[in-house]
């Protein structure tokens, strides 16, 4: 059984993480992911900035811009940085399943559906989550047959 933290002691984990390895890509991700209100935003993006400064543009760090994006609820631009994403690295899983959480949002069901696919395809750990989150995504949008088969 997993140990259950605060949204705001998973950031600060990921806040470690980025520091001990700055261009851990799920440190990156999980940082841009636990921002626990709005006015962390901006900080936020500072110290994307300052990681990118350091470490280069990589996919983790379109995908944690996108986040943050997608947070503002600017779901246009988030889209972009994760295609961006996509662009850089076309391996890089976390990506697609940003893409597949974004189109779910919106109800874009075909989208969603590919990028889901996409994230099972390119995931290297842990794709059996991404299959849940698939299936429930599935379920909440009434196509339960397609569900049936990835439970």
């Amino acid at each position: 059984m997993g140990v259950v933290v605060s949204g705001e002691e998973a950031h600060a984990e990921a806040a470690s993480m980025i520091a001990e390895v700055p261009a851990f890509a799920p440190g990156i991700i999980l940082f841009s992911e636990t921002l626990s209100g709005f006015p962390e935003v901006e900080k936020a993006r500072t110290d994307l900035d300052l990681l990118r400064n350091a470490v280069g543009m990589n996919a983790a760090l379109h995908v944690a811009y996108g986040n943050l994006k997608l947070f503002e609820g600017k779901s246009s631009d988030a889209d972009k940085s994760y295609s961006e994403a996509i662009t850089l690295d076309p391996q890089f899983g976390p990506a697609y399943y940003a893409q597949a959480i974004l189109y779910s949002l919106g109800k874009d069901t075909n989208k969603a559906n590919a990028a889901f696919s996409m994230a099972v395809e390119k995931a290297i750990n842990d794709k059996s989550q991404i299959q849940l989150n698939w299936a429930d995504y599935l379920l909440r949008s009434g196509d339960i047959e397609k569900a049936k088969l990835l439970a």
